[in-house]
């Protein structure tokens, strides 16, 4: 399993995670994370369907999803290390 593979892991299951998180702590309204699981779906669902590389976008967009989530729920960017 290469980088790729991985960034790609970890972005979906930090997407529903982060849908979790923000449900929990009030952050995210039913509107927000009814709007970011249809985009999620659509993003996980309809991007394989454009050949010849369209599956190799769900992990970039995942992650730009996860990257708005992070700043929305937590109001700030998360530090590593």
């Amino acid at each position: 399993m290469g980088s790729p593979q991985i960034g790609q892991l970890i972005a979906v299951v930090a997407f529903p995670t982060l849908l979790l998180l923000g449900y929990i702590s009030e952050e995210l309204t039913p509107k927000w994370i009814a709007a970011f699981a249809i985009l999620g779906l659509a993003a996980w669902i309809g991007l394989p369907r454009f050949p010849p590389s369209g599956g190799y976008l769900v992990g970039p967009v995942l992650g730009i999803l996860d990257i708005v989530l992070v700043l929305m729920v937590f109001k700030r960017d998360i530090r590593i290390g």
